[in-house]
């Protein structure tokens, strides 16, 4: 997604200490507020930062925005929020960066906390189905086919991601559409770190229904460890679909297919605080290893 305008401060060196992008066209809605987002946001010190920002939102107001939310690189499916809690954990594969800098030099320019993120830490061995919910799993497996991701026909397989995303996440906090080259050009790269037992698509006569979206985290691989951690990057189940027990169906298919692939945790990476999908965790032994925000300033 092309930004309106990139930044960079301070203007009189050759080589400036901190840069974003800014975009005020095609921003997601907050209440009665026409949005500006501040992404691709680097700085080098508090000094670069706070000069950054200043003229970023000035630069935002002057474009008529009033309100305007960083960091944030142009929508929500492309990289943002900063880490506001940093914990001992290292990172893992696609995780925003650790550095929690950010988020203070946000809050020092005036901006408030506008939406919090967490990323949860289970032990395969920790988790805990209730009763009832065993109970629907018959149901559930009879009402729903699930079958993994075909890997042979991937282009395919990722526009019919596509289509089924727009409908899914249209409700999402922070949503705007993306366009199928834009959706492809994030996940193609991804191919070859996948494995069909992980990303699970759930149907219902014939139409995707819901998604499980994970993969290994090969941030261990890097560092020289075992790669014993798999990674539940996105669980979305159709509107018409929801509260149904299907997003339990498919976490639950997650689970054990990592458990026989011989995984030994799960995270459940960058939930939204308010996301319903916090509830699944919650009801097993999780530990909280990461939390992230988004920032705000009234212009």
């Amino acid at each position: 997604m092309q930004p309106q305008k990139t930044l960079r401060y301070p203007l009189d060196k050759r080589a400036p200490s901190a840069r974003c992008d800014l975009w005020w066209l095609d921003t997601p809605t907050v209440d009665k507020h026409r949005v500006g987002l501040i992404g691709r946001f680097t700085a080098g010190d508090a000094d670069s930062a706070a000069g950054l920002l200043e003229r970023a939102t000035g630069e935002l107001r002057e474009a008529g925005c009033t309100l305007a939310i960083g960091p944030m690189d142009g929508d929500s499916w492309h990289a943002y929020r900063a880490t506001t809690r940093a914990g001992s954990e290292p990172a893992f594969a696609l995780e925003p960066a650790r550095d929690e800098a950010t988020a203070d030099w946000f809050r020092a320019a005036g901006f408030d906390l506008h939406s919090r993120y967490q990323s949860a830490l289970m032990p395969i061995d920790g988790v805990r189905i209730p009763w009832r919910y065993r109970l629907l799993l018959p149901l559930l497996s009879c009402r729903y086919r699930l079958r993994p991701i075909d890997l042979d026909d991937f282009d395919a397989e990722l526009e019919r991601m596509h289509r089924f995303c727009l409908r899914a996440f249209a409700e999402n906090h922070l949503y705007t559409p993306i366009e199928l080259d834009d959706f492809r050009a994030l996940y193609t790269p991804l191919r070859g770190y996948l494995r069909p037992e992980f990303v699970l698509i759930a149907e219902a006569a014939g139409e995707m229904a819901g998604l499980l979206f994970a993969l290994p985290d090969l941030k261990q691989r890097e560092r020289g460890e075992t790669v014993d951690t798999l990674i539940f990057k996105t669980l979305a189940v159709a509107p018409e679909q929801r509260r149904r027990g299907l997003g339990f169906l498919l976490m639950y298919r997650g689970w054990c297919a990592a458990r026989a692939a011989g995984y030994r945790r799960i995270i459940h990476a960058m939930m939204y605080r308010a996301n319903r999908s916090r509830d699944f965790s919650s009801r097993n032994r999780v530990s909280v290893m990461r939390e992230y925000g988004l920032f705000a300033k009234e212009l």
